[in-house]
């Protein structure tokens, strides 16, 4: 018997912004050099190993995952071909979307 705990913690550069033939073309561009998101996961397993005869063994495992995700990204109401750029009017990024879940 015993108990096993995992652990990730990542932040990853999201693409973004690409129609799906931009993407066929080239997966690694973006339109979206601001977008993040990191996601640490924590993964608890508990399990138990049996051996009920010569010929027989039993195991039980059963894991528990929890985790979150922090997401900064470029809202996509102006669509694909929307750039992440400088607004004209104030000269500052365009807004980004923070989202926190579970």
């Amino acid at each position: 018997m015993g108990v096993e705990y995992a652990l990730l913690r990542n932040k990853i550069k999201m693409l973004g912004g690409l129609t799906d033939s931009m993407f066929k073309a080239n997966q690694r561009s973006s339109f979206r050099s601001r977008n993040w998101i990191k996601s640490p996961r924590n993964i608890v397993t508990a399990f138990a190993n049996f051996t009920i005869s010569l010929q027989t063994s039993l195991n039980i495992k059963s894991s528990l995952m929890f985790s979150n995700r922090a997401l900064v990204w470029r809202n996509e109401d102006g669509g694909a071909g929307v750039l992440d750029n400088i607004d004209p009017s104030t000269g500052k990024y365009v807004n980004r979307e923070v989202e926190n879940g579970l």
